[in-house]
């Protein structure tokens, strides 16, 4: 009987934590040859043909979904983070970085401005702190499905 109450306890709390979030999806569109990567700057034609390896003709492009976190509250830090969603979303990267650096520094356990932080590092292509604000998202709430897929998606696609 215990063990059900407690197992009880531990599936509402994370449905009561998750509930603290609403998601903002964002398409990433990368291209890809076969054995790298191939970056954002380098999509002319020639570039796949460069090499002689003759994989490297064979280029593809994929889409992956990315989560930006909205916090539901009102508190100081949840308004920043969902601003710097909203910036986010209509492109301005730069300002929605400087937003989201101060929710950090205000909640140094926001595990959205973490996420956040690491979807516009990865749009900016600076992929080793990408890989740093996801995996400290992921540490603060490893039970979150979305910071998880984040980080899943970016680490089945790291530069060998």
């Amino acid at each position: 009987m215990r063990r059900h109450f407690i197992i009880n306890c531990l599936a509402l709390s994370i449905l009561i934590l998750q509930s603290c979030y609403s998601f903002e999806p964002v398409t990433i569109q990368r291209k890809y040859v076969p054995g790298r990567i191939v970056k954002s700057g380098d999509e002319s034609p020639d570039s796949a043909e460069s090499t002689s390896r003759p994989y490297d003709k064979a280029a593809y492009r994929t889409k992956i979904i990315k989560f930006f976190a909205r916090i539901r509250s009102s508190s100081p830090v949840s308004v920043i983070n969902n601003r710097a969603v909203d910036l986010s979303v209509q492109e301005r990267y730069n300002e929605a970085e400087i937003l989201l650096k101060e929710v950090i520094a205000e909640d140094s356990k926001s595990a959205a401005g973490y996420n956040n932080l690491g979807v516009i590092y990865e749009l900016q292509g600076n992929r080793e702190e990408a890989f740093r604000m996801y995996t400290k998202a992921c540490q603060l709430e490893p039970e979150n499905a979305e910071f998880r897929e984040n980080l899943m998606t970016f680490t089945d696609h790291r530069e060998k």
